[in-house]
């Protein structure tokens, strides 16, 4: 793509959600096998594609996706998948960046080794009471746990 045959640097991205992919289910399963192990939702299928298909061997995937994948017990196989990769930062929105749209988050992670990984984790929601600007919020660092 582009004349591109190794892979972009980075990979910045909205995908869709909660789109109807229930007549495709069996082929989205094999091609993305690690993230349809349970709740299909598009949006994680666009996770796997991200890192595996359009990022090179060092390449970042910067997503907004609905802060689901942070919490539900059912995108449990999405965060097993980043797992694998260096997760670099998490921006955890909530509800009231869009209008109309669902509570979201932005993460960045790196196509390679996730060992030892510290993520950077800013709480933006309205129960953390932020104001301000973002660059004004502190980051935790968090050791990488299972989920």
């Amino acid at each position: 793509m582009f004349g591109i045959n190794e892979g972009f640097d980075i990979v910045i991205g909205n995908p869709p959600y909660g789109a109807n992919i229930d007549n495709l289910v069996p082929l989205f399963e094999r091609l993305y096998p690690n993230t349809t192990k349970g709740f299909k939702d598009i949006y994680k299928l666009f996770i796997e594609a991200g890192l595996l298909g359009l990022t090179n061997r060092l390449g970042i995937l910067a997503y907004i996706t609905p802060n689901t994948l942070l919490r539900q017990p059912r995108y449990k196989d999405a965060r097993s998948f980043l797992r694998q990769f260096r997760l670099l930062q998490v921006m955890d929105f909530g509800l009231g960046v869009f209008e109309q749209v669902v509570p979201t988050c932005v993460f960045t992670v790196q196509k390679c080794s996730g060992e030892n990984n510290i993520v950077l984790y800013r709480d933006l929601t309205v129960q953390s009471h932020f104001s301000g600007s973002i660059g004004s919020v502190t980051a935790k660092a968090i050791p990488r746990m299972p989920f």
